[in-house]
């Protein structure tokens, strides 16, 4: 490699901590687009990948219940409910009839509905009929209210736009939901009958089959966009289950309405095909014009999910698997099979929520996200041929992460390079590191405990910058004021890299990823003193002369990523320092050193020789690799084929 190569990659990895595929909760910073380089996941405006996971309900939008008007909806809990499952999407459900359903022969409400009921005449449901020229403006006032709300809880939302369980009971129960219909005849003042044949049912305007039936939903899907085209957090679904191949067409179509109509618009956000029910192929799915599908149990969905292939984004979702039904395993195996997840959950009807059967894929979705967010999930893709229990998401030599759905040990086919090794338990959420690993071929792994198991590796990469000093002090000195022997990167909290026994110092700093929001206690165990620090804020001060003493401190955090610093000096005598973590769904446990990253330049103002830390894991796109580089070749002279820093 040649100097100025090495250069080049030493300031990449030693300026910038970038991962590509790095996932934080929070507002969405761009509408969601095909990942170009990775089809099975979407991107946003910051080119990582985002995997989407989710518990949806069937009143999280329209208010339903056996009365008139429905109970409200706890639409502020719900989005409590998502967050603290570190929950990031959901499917804003839509019901086009006002009463009736197909799963039930009595009484079902659902409110409000989005066209005006102006009269003159009652409707077959008691209420006055409709005008289908007009719109019912606090329909999509509350649209747009919840769709902001979750925005700002960081979930993404998916509209639902029609809804198959509102036309017919086509295999669907013994009710009709048809007389509650705005296009039923007798329901509207404009003449518009969508049961053409008189069969009592509505398919007919879920097909292309009455042209004004078809302008009266282009219109209200005209109005639909008009009221969230700005936001990133959107996407589309054109039905629910809609029935059959006969509506393949009919949502073909609307499919590229979207497209048309946001091709005017200032943003053009993803739009969906979920499964047809009942009658429906998957194929018809994949071979739509939609961004992202959600098929049937056929193929394996259901338990030995195939691996997405990229050929659309696939948001697999229990209620065209089960209806109701998944689990944690489930979970895990789709989200290393390369598909997005999400959970019809029936327990969150009311609030607070069911303590029942659904817990496990509640909790698990969360945890893939974590996992998401941590990895370059960009450059991952499903690779099951290299773990014996057929689960892997991989990136070959850079990192992996095996889904062991039985129990007890097993294999994964490791490309050549030494790796962090990370082991989760689902079942209580619990982490703890390994000791690294040498790949170069199949190796063994056995989980320290019992049941499901899941194993995270990465190429050993430094976790932290560090200085190292030299001095007799009492306390900790201000090591600002202090020139550093020596400075560089460290795998964690070590003091390897010291020169003598007493006398010294060490500055450990960097990034610290926290995985989930909520209070979070630091311990310190050291021999003589040192002081932590996060976002510049000392949380434990562990200052002083003694053995080994433990202290402690507690702070709030977000999810995401935070400022670490860690002070630390040696008089004489023993030395030692270790430091421990405990937070929302995280035991007290070491800090593993995947959660580090360093952050900025460890020799700045130093001088000397830059170090190649290079590395194609995690690697940047070219065309934000070269601008990272002239941004900072502009501070820096060439010399005889050698780096200097400007002083």
């Amino acid at each position: 490699m040649t100097t100025h190569h090495a250069f080049f990659c030493g300031i990449l990895m030693s300026g910038f901590t970038v991962a590509a595929g790095a996932q934080e909760a929070g507002p969405a910073k761009g509408p969601l687009r095909v990942h170009p380089g990775n089809p099975r996941y979407f991107t946003d405006g910051t080119g990582r990948a985002v995997y989407l996971t989710g518990s949806h309900v069937w009143e999280n939008f329209q208010d339903r219940g056996t009365s008139s008007p429905p109970p409200a909806f706890d639409f502020t809990a719900y989005l409590d409910f998502l967050r603290a499952r570190n929950h990031n999407f959901i499917r804003l459900w839509a019901w086009e009839n006002a009463r009736w359903a197909p799963w039930t022969t009595g009484d079902i409400y659902f409110a409000p509905m989005p066209f005006a009921r102006t009269g003159p005449g009652n409707a077959l449901d008691g209420g006055p009929k409709y005008d289908l020229t007009k719109f019912n403006q606090a329909y999509f006032d509350r649209l747009r209210t919840r769709v902001l709300a979750a925005r700002d809880r960081g979930v993404y939302v998916s509209l639902m736009l029609f809804q198959g369980w509102s036309i017919d009971n086509n295999g669907k129960g013994t009710g009709n939901p048809w007389p509650g219909h705005p296009f039923h005849g007798a329901n509207n003042i404009n003449g518009v009958n969508g049961d053409v044949n008189g069969d009592g049912e509505g398919e007919e305007v879920h097909r292309l089959a009455i042209p004004a039936v078809t302008a009266f939903q282009e219109a209200y899907v005209r109005k639909v966009i008009d009221t969230v085209n700005d936001l990133d957090n959107v996407l589309y679904e054109i039905s629910n289950e809609s029935t059959g191949p006969a509506t393949t067409a009919w949502q073909y179509h609307m499919i590229d309405y979207i497209h048309a109509y946001e091709a005017g618009k200032p943003k053009r956000h993803p739009v969906g095909m979920t499964f047809q029910y009942p009658g429906g192929s998957n194929d018809d799915l994949f071979n739509s014009p939609a961004e992202w599908i959600s098929p049937n149990s056929t193929g394996g969905y259901r338990d030995n999910p195939p691996a997405a292939g990229g050929q659309k984004v696939i948001l697999s979702d229990t209620d065209h698997l089960w209806g109701e039904g998944g689990d944690g395993t489930w979970v895990w195996k789709s989200f290393t099979r390369g598909l997005n997840v999400l959970f019809m959950d029936g327990g969150i009807t009311t609030f607070p929520p069911t303590s029942d059967w659904r817990e496990s894929a509640r909790n698990a979705m969360g945890h893939t996200l974590r996992y998401a967010a941590r990895m370059d999930l960009a450059a991952m893709t499903p690779r099951g041929d290299l773990a014996s229990t057929g689960y892997a998401l991989a990136n070959p030599g850079c990192e992996y992460l095996v889904f062991q759905p039985g129990s007890g040990g097993f294999t994964v086919n490791l490309a050549a390079g030494v790796y962090a090794a990370e082991w989760f338990n689902p079942s209580d959420g619990s982490t703890g590191a390994a000791p690294q690993v040498a790949g170069g071929g199949p190796t063994a792994f056995t989980p320290p405990f019992g049941g499901t198991a899941v194993l995270y590796l990465r190429t050993a990469r430094p976790a932290l910058n560090y200085a190292y000093y030299e001095g007799e002090w009492s306390s900790l000195p201000d090591f600002a004021a202090l020139r550093p022997v020596k400075a560089g990167t460290a795998g964690g909290i070590d003091l390897s890299a010291r020169g003598r026994d007493d006398f010294f110092g060490f500055v450990f700093t960097g990034t610290l990823s926290v995985p989930s929001g909520g209070t979070w206690t630091f311990f310190t165990t050291s021999d003589d003193g040192s002081r932590l620090y996060v976002d510049g804020v000392p949380v434990v001060d562990n200052d002083g002369l003694h053995g080994m003493q433990e202290r402690s401190g507690s702070v709030p955090l977000s999810a995401g990523p935070h400022a670490f610093r860690l002070e630390y000096f040696e008089r004489s005598g023993e030395q030692g320092l270790e430091v421990q973590w405990q937070g929302p769904g995280t035991p007290r446990q070491e800090i593993p050193a995947s959660a580090f990253s360093p952050a900025g330049d460890p020799a700045a103002g130093l001088g000397g020789e830059v170090r190649d830390e290079s590395s194609r894991c995690g690697a940047l796109g070219a065309e934000l690799f070269f601008a990272l580089i002239l941004a900072r070749v502009a501070r820096w002279n060439f010399r005889r084929g050698t780096a200097a820093r400007d002083g």
